[in-house]
């Protein structure tokens, strides 16, 4: 098997200059966003514990664009910066136009899953993070009775 060594430096270089982008805007004062275009895309904050020991924000749900994600997840960063708390159990309707959404702790099991980057940044998994859910047609969360199953069982494999 010939190795392609061009190709593995680019891609080290491309994770070094991401690497140097997160420390900087955590360097400013600034939480970072990372977007993963999976099945089920997912975007999450790095720098909200670093910078004001608030849990780090994880957004994904297989019914919505990411470009939804950024948005609520932009809005709650600056919440944050300002002032707000977001806390495990909690609802929320203010972030998007009495649409509820849910926040709950991720099980650190999960974060090699979702959080990578911000297992690098903090070189460990010693900060918390939060999954903000969204509710189901019906509006009802993994947690209630007569949750969509397939969702439920989306959502709840992700936090405690």
């Amino acid at each position: 098997m010939k190795l392609n060594l061009n190709a593995e430096i680019s891609e080290q270089l491309r994770l070094n200059k991401l690497e140097q982008e997160i420390q900087a805007a955590v360097d400013k004062g600034e939480f970072y966003k990372v977007s993963v275009a999976d099945k089920y895309p997912f975007t999450y904050t790095i720098g909200l514990y670093e910078l004001f020991n608030h849990p780090e924000i994880l957004i994904f749900s297989p019914h919505q664009p990411l470009k939804t994600f950024l948005t609520i997840i932009q809005t709650i960063g600056e919440n944050v910066t300002n002032g707000s708390e977001y806390k495990d159990g909690e609802k929320h309707e203010e972030l998007i136009d009495n649409f509820p959404l849910l926040f709950k702790t991720i099980d650190r099991k999960y974060y090699d899953n979702y959080l990578g980057k911000a297992i690098e940044f903090y070189k460990g998994k010693s900060f918390p993070a939060l999954c903000c859910l969204f509710p189901d047609a019906e509006g009802k969360f993994p947690s209630d009775v007569g949750c969509n199953k397939g969702l439920k069982e989306l959502q709840t494999l992700r936090t405690k």
